[in-house]
């Protein structure tokens, strides 16, 4: 069995560009690089704020939770590094992980929210007048639902459309799922792709009479999961396509 290759992630204080100053413009500022090596290549990128040198040593390597945020990162830079080697195989590289790093933290709930407010102008859009419209898209997702039973008595068929609804039932899914803000690196790559459609069966719940379907849950995520970083993939590692499969989950690349 070959021996598993090495990732090594060190973060450090910058020094070698140029600093920016405190508000008081007496300390010179660092931002916070990442270098990662992975057999026998490496690359870096900016990670997070940037700190005075006695700062960096004081409060971002001693404070417990600064701490458990730079272990976490770590153990997420590790997972992609073999997560991407082993589905690209020889066309893997490490330049460009710093953005794929950015995007792999991105909260699924979050996501689901965009595009689920997006979806709810557009269907609001068609029955309020133009004052009540704007005051409309003041509102967050929360406030928008609430008011969606009497917006969709306005419409020819007096209730939501059906692939509006399954939308709303999803992102109250993961809202409720108990184990918080989950992103996209543990969605992929920690479990959480699996764990959620069994709490789902567990607790399923309803939203206007519609019942939460775990794999259609699973599906909507996927889906967005694949928008979000497949253009990145192809792009990156020079393939035609990169996706998850909806049966295994497993990344599936062509070209």
């Amino acid at each position: 069995m070959p021996r598993e290759k090495k990732v090594t992630v060190v973060f450090y204080l910058n020094k070698d560009v140029k600093p920016r100053f405190s508000s008081d413009g007496k300390e010179k500022l660092y931002p916070v690089y990442c270098r990662v090596t992975f057999d026998r290549k490496n690359t870096k990128f900016k990670f997070g704020n940037s700190w005075t040198p006695e700062s960096y040593e004081e409060d971002l390597f001693q404070d417990p939770q600064q701490k458990a945020y730079l272990e976490r990162a770590e153990r997420s830079i590790v997972d992609i590094v073999r997560y991407e080697e082993e589905a690209f195989g020889e066309k893997f590289t490490l330049r460009k992980l710093g953005d794929r790093f950015d995007l792999y933290q991105e909260v699924v709930l979050f996501l689901l929210e965009r595009e689920l407010s997006k979806h709810l102008d557009e269907f609001a859009g068609q029955y309020l007048v133009y004052n009540d419209y704007e005051k409309w898209k003041e509102l967050d997702v929360k406030q928008k639902m609430g008011q969606l039973t009497g917006i969709a008595r306005k419409s020819d068929a007096g209730k939501l459309p059906q692939d509006l609804l399954n939308e709303i039932v999803t992102y109250l899914a993961v809202a409720n799922y108990a184990e918080g803000l989950f992103n996209v690196h543990e969605w992929i790559m920690r479990g959480v792709r699996e764990s959620l459609p069994r709490q789902i069966k567990q607790k399923p719940l309803k939203y206007a009479g519609q019942q939460t379907d775990p794999e259609e849950v699973q599906r909507a995520i996927d889906r967005l999961v694949n928008e979000l970083l497949e253009p990145v993939y192809t792009k990156h590692f020079d393939v035609e396509s990169a996706r998850l499969e909806p049966q295994t989950g497993k990344l599936k690349v062509k070209g």
